[in-house]
């Protein structure tokens, strides 16, 4: 396995002949090369390339455009298997390739960096962690946020720092590289850790590599370098708010199994649904899977447990592993150390240690239940907990959403779209405790809308069924219409025709919580808003519940009051102000729908286990 050097260098000349001698210490039997872009006095430019050595090149950069960009053009010209970014001011300690490169056995992990020491010795950073609470929103770990660091060698973190973060080459490209949005040098590391995090690749820091980094050798610190630096906070804080909010309480997780011994029950009596609760559900069950002996999944339904698990596989492209059975009937609970509740029922203690964690999905009108220590009740989003003010022991979890467009995608599918028009939402009647799409209201607006948008558009509403006869109310509204021809309801579609039309639609319409009656009836979230955020569509929600807070109106998408405001948007979007700024919104979009990805899920979950085993309640409530 080859792999690529990459370094910035501005002025410093010592310190790049340090660092060539401790790489050269340390590599005598690999297979490596080193790309060197001198921004500086052009002493470094000259001392490399006298060194007659074939496995260098070096590059006179007589244009500083900073970290990112710079790195960038340099992996234009690596030929390596793997990447890594290594600033000027570093030397490579022994061993250090080797505990990098042997993390990638895995195939899951993206990034590593690792454990990075002072001139004396003394510890300076092992990973980063994020707070939304402070200026800068990201730090360096400290020793005591490690759990035993002297023998877990590694662990997941949120990211590392570009002072030495090796990657997969095809990775990187994958990333379309180091986001051009930066200048300078400061944040384009997490955020491509975050990136890479958000399309299913893992971040990890090993201290079976060491190195030492002296400090801002690579970064001409001056009026501009400041100003670089507070654009780019701002920048960072806009793509990753939730995310930064999301993980931020979050300590560095030990890579590995982290509760061998525990036992696990997931409750959900609408399983056979496979809706949006029921993908939730069955995410952290493989989470569950991955890090403890057994998770139970019980069910309400005659329909056979062979019979859903194929189903589950067909539907979501779900595949459980082998320690993860399914239960038909809700009896005969084992006793389990944690329990993940679609707040459906209510448990006996019985089923339960003394000191179980049972986690409980909160549903308007349904807070049951009071197990030994009383549920953790997790929120699907800030309005649902501002709606519920008096619950403590809670946490706010987003559901994971499916990225279903990679970055080097982006041009290729925003071409490629229709003049379609999607909602996707159970057809049910409204009730006081569930949110309510409220379709019919949506095809009577089509129908009043004018002829220069409906002569070239088509309105497509997808979803389960969940009343007959609300749905069939639906079918006639369709046919009592001057659109009629131009409306298409497709009933419990299947999830790879739904997806198709994510990603063929230009807009997305949503109606959930318009003319409700309460609180309940508002968006709780958002989960087919946030996936067809991901396709790349352009939105307008009801400016209510959820909505608020994932669309960010007139960036992102936009926030209706009224139909006849909601009629306005549209016009101006399709004949309007806004039609040379439909890619701008929809790339926005894409970037917003990725704060929601599957693997930040995956990491709360992940933590929940790992607070868990170690009896740190307090951590989590």
């Amino acid at each position: 396995m080859r792999i690529s050097i990459l370094t910035l260098s501005i002025n410093h000349l010592d310190y790049i002949i340090d660092l060539y001698d401790s790489i050269l210490a340390t590599t005598a039997q690999f297979d490596w090369e080193w790309l060197v872009g001198d921004t500086g006095d052009g002493n470094t430019f000259t001392y490399l390339n006298n060194l007659k050595d074939d496995r260098i090149h070096c590059y006179l950069l007589e244009n500083n455009n900073g970290y990112g960009k710079n790195n960038n053009f340099l992996s234009k010209h690596a030929t390596g298997d793997l990447l890594i970014f290594l600033n000027n001011d570093t030397q490579v300690l022994p061993g250090w390739y080797q505990g990098l490169t042997e993390c990638f056995a895995d195939s899951k992990v993206g990034i590593v960096g690792p454990l990075i020491l002072n001139q004396d010795g003394s510890f300076q950073s092992f990973g980063m962690g994020l707070d939304i609470s402070i200026d800068e929103l990201s730090y360096n770990y400290s020793l005591s946020d490690f759990d035993n660091p002297e023998t877990t060698k590694k662990y997941y973190v949120p990211a590392v720092t570009g002072a030495c973060m090796m990657l997969r080459r095809n990775l990187f490209d994958l990333l379309e590289g180091y986001a051009p949005i930066y200048r300078g040098g400061y944040y384009e590391d997490t955020d491509l850790c975050l990136r890479a995090q958000a399309y299913g690749y893992r971040v990890l820091v090993t201290n079976d590599a060491k190195i030492i980094h002296k400090g801002k050798g690579s970064l001409n610190i001056s009026k501009l370098y400041w100003r670089s630096l507070l654009d780019n906070r701002r920048v960072f804080r806009k793509q990753w708010f939730n995310v930064i909010t999301r993980l931020g309480n979050l300590k560095p997780i030990p890579y590995g199994p982290l509760y061998p011994s525990a036992s696990v029950v997931c409750l959900d009596r609408w399983l056979i649904t496979m809706g949006g609760g029921e993908y939730e559900m069955l995410k952290a069950a493989q989470v569950f899977a991955n890090h403890c002996s057994n998770v139970h999944i019980y069910y309400d339904d005659p329909a056979q447990p062979n019979y859903v698990r194929e189903l589950i596989k067909n539907r979501f492209g779900i595949i459980l592993p082998e320690n993860v059975a399914l239960h038909n009937k809700l009896e005969n609970l084992i006793k389990s150390t944690i329990i993940w509740d679609e707040n459906y029922y209510d448990l006996s203690n019985s089923y339960q240690s003394p000191s179980c964690l049972h986690l409980k999905r909160v549903m308007f009108g349904r807070l049951d239940a009071t197990p030994a220590l009383g549920p953790h009740y997790l929120f699907n989003s800030r309005y649902t907990k501002e709606c519920l003010p008096d619950i403590e022991r809670s946490s706010i979890v987003h559901p994971p959403v499916q990225q279903t467009v990679m970055p080097g995608q982006y041009r290729s599918l925003l071409e490629a779209k229709k003049n379609l028009f999607l909602s996707v939402g159970r057809f049910a009647k409204r009730e006081s405790f569930l949110n309510w799409k409220n379709q019919l209201a949506l095809i009577n607006f089509f129908h009043s809308l004018p002829e220069t948008i409906l002569k070239n558009h088509r309105l497509i509403m997808a979803g389960g069924v969940g009343d007959e006869d609300y749905y069939l109310k639906c079918c006639k509204g369709v046919l009592a219409g001057a659109a009629a021809q131009r409306i298409e309801i497709l009933p419990n579609v299947e999830r790879q025709e739904l997806l198709s039309k994510y990603i063929e639609s230009k807009y997305y319409l949503s109606f959930c919580g318009y003319e409700g009656d309460s609180l309940a009836n508002n968006e709780h979230f958002g989960i087919s808003l946030v996936e067809a955020m991901a396709a790349g569509c352009i939105c307008c929600a009801y400016n209510a519940g959820g909505h608020t807070e994932i669309i960010d109106h007139e960036q992102d998408g936009f926030l209706w009051n009224n139909t006849s405001e909601l009629a306005d948007i549209l016009s101006e979007i399709i004949l309007g102000r806004y039609v040379c700024a439909q890619d701008r919104l929809a790339c926005n979009a894409l970037s917003k729908a990725r704060q929601f990805a599957v693997p930040f899920f995956e990491m709360e979950i992940e933590y929940f286990i790992y607070a868990r085993s170690k009896g740190m309640f307090e951590v989590i409530t």
